[in-house]
């Protein structure tokens, strides 16, 4: 299990460009799942008190999270490779 956290941080850590794309990929992936993993508790707590909608608030975080979150993935990953251009010890 070390050996995977270990491996896992070295493929996070951005040693080259390729690093600093899947680092934008996976905390995209993480922040993408925490908020289907919000919604659904809110759903989940608002179906107890009889609330209907659920569905609709399903395919509106399915299909619009993306939108918003594939352009601030951008904007982290135009970040990352501007800092690895300008300040690389080369």
């Amino acid at each position: 299990m070390f050996q995977f956290i270990t491996f896992l941080g070295n493929l996070l850590r951005g040693k080259d460009y390729l690093g600093d794309f899947l680092k934008t990929i996976f905390f995209g992936f993480i922040c993408y799942f925490t908020g289907f993993i919000v919604i659904l508790f809110k759903i989940l707590a608002f179906a107890l008190k009889g609330i209907d909608g659920q569905g609709i608030a399903i395919m509106y975080y399915i299909l619009l999270m993306p939108v918003v979150l594939i352009p601030i993935m951008s904007v982290y990953f135009f970040l990352l490779v501007i800092i690895r251009f300008f300040f690389s010890k080369k």
